[in-house]
């Protein structure tokens, strides 16, 4: 097969003629142009859930609640999932990815029937409930991670949150999840925990931690992994939520 190839290079070279030349007889040029009004947008948003560890792909997201699932030193358990998130915005209007459960909308079984606040996994016994829910939190990054556990420490009378074992104990980089059926759950502020994401003309943000000016830019794709507070767990029951929402919205 090499002999082949080398005698028709040879054949080409020492033809003399360029196969690859183009002479032109007579040209006609014009110009391409597009304008976007603006109330045009081109946004997208994907979101694939993989299983950590294997990136087998998930439906949902779940927990192991095993003693040897637990974090240690925390009442905390991290999912065994991880969500990787494609969006694109190229809207003159300012924009935002938010993640947030909805537990008192119609379409959510269980659905939150108490006073408190609906953030979180619902006991799961029937469609209904008025029992607090597990929180939730969650944390973003522009690359994935094996940095998951959720470890926390008071300050003041706030619990925060941060990773273990290899990240400063100063960088909350977990969120509380919030839900969009109980007080201020989202505002267009950047301390607003329901958003991952945040576009404008100058590209995109992640927050990738708690504070107000805990943001990154980042490209597509992000990656988003979620943990569980079992301090209220009871034992023999089941909880779940089937409103655990990402939404791109406008500002």
């Amino acid at each position: 097969m090499k002999k082949i190839i080398l005698f028709l290079i040879c054949t080409i070279i020492l033809s003399g003629i360029s196969l690859f030349a183009v002479n032109s007889i007579t040209r006609s040029t014009f110009t391409a142009s597009a304008n976007f009004p603006s109330e045009w947008a081109i946004t997208y948003l994907s979101v694939e859930l993989k299983e950590r560890g294997t990136d087998i792909s998930k439906t949902s997201f779940t927990f192991n609640t095993s003693a040897s699932a637990l974090n240690i030193g925390t009442t905390f358990y991290t999912a065994n999932e991880y969500a990787v998130i494609y969006t694109t915005w190229t809207s003159a209007s300012n924009g935002r990815l938010l993640v947030y459960t909805d537990n008192t909308a119609s379409d959510a079984n269980p659905n939150y029937t108490g006073s408190g606040d609906p953030a979180g996994l619902l006991i799961s016994t029937g469609t209904t409930t008025p029992y607090d829910p597990l929180q939730l939190c969650w944390r973003v990054t522009d690359i994935s991670t094996t940095t998951v556990n959720v470890l926390w420490k008071l300050v003041g009378s706030d619990m925060k949150l941060y990773c273990g074992p290899n990240m400063p104990e100063d960088y909350y980089v977990f969120l509380w999840m919030k839900d969009k059926g109980y007080g201020t759950w989202y505002n267009s502020g950047d301390n607003a925990y329901a958003t991952i994401k945040k576009f404008d003309f100058s590209g995109a943000w992640i927050h990738h931690a708690e504070g107000e000016s805990d943001w990154a830019t980042t490209v597509s794709p992000d990656y988003f992994y979620l943990g569980c507070n079992y301090e209220r767990a009871k034992a023999g029951l089941s909880y779940k939520t089937t409103t655990l929402r990402f939404d791109l919205i406008f500002d």
